[in-house]
């Protein structure tokens, strides 16, 4: 407990699951503040581009008009969330609850794999640097 305390524990990221058929994938945030919006210093958008061509991040297999479903964590929800597929953001408002589902119609799937971005508000209400980021690859079947 004492090692605990003077190494400042960090508490664990919350996580963003998605869902789409019989796949799933989650994943804690590349990017998180628990007490406001993340600086450009901690999340450089490199961070988030760099994510796509790893391996490791979380991928969801889909099929076209196929519902895709979105699941976040109550404290994401509390202070609002917005979904992106590249620079197209897939709401009109900010969502707070901690479901959210589409579909991509052939049509609007770009390439084989593409990415889903989950971007957490700021608590803070005049901040409109996000506080949380969440990457994942859409690879299409």
């Amino acid at each position: 407990m004492l090692a605990c305390a003077l190494t400042a524990c960090e508490k664990p990221k919350p996580e963003v699951t998605v869902t789409s058929g019989t796949t799933s994938a989650h994943g804690p945030a590349l990017c998180w503040s628990e007490t406001g919006a993340i600086s450009a210093q901690n999340c450089a958008q490199g961070i988030v581009t760099g994510a796509l061509s790893n391996p490791e991040t979380p991928s969801v297999k889909i099929v076209s008009d196929e519902t895709i479903s979105i699941s976040v964590d109550p404290k994401i929800a509390d202070a609002g969330w917005y979904a992106a597929i590249g620079d197209r953001v897939l709401m009109s408002a900010p969502v707070y609850s901690t479901y959210y589902r589409f579909s991509l119609a052939r049509s609007e799937m770009q390439a084989e794999s593409f990415p889903l971005q989950i971007i957490a508000q700021s608590t803070q209400p005049k901040e409109t640097a996000p506080r949380g980021i969440w990457v994942f690859r859409l690879v299409s079947k």
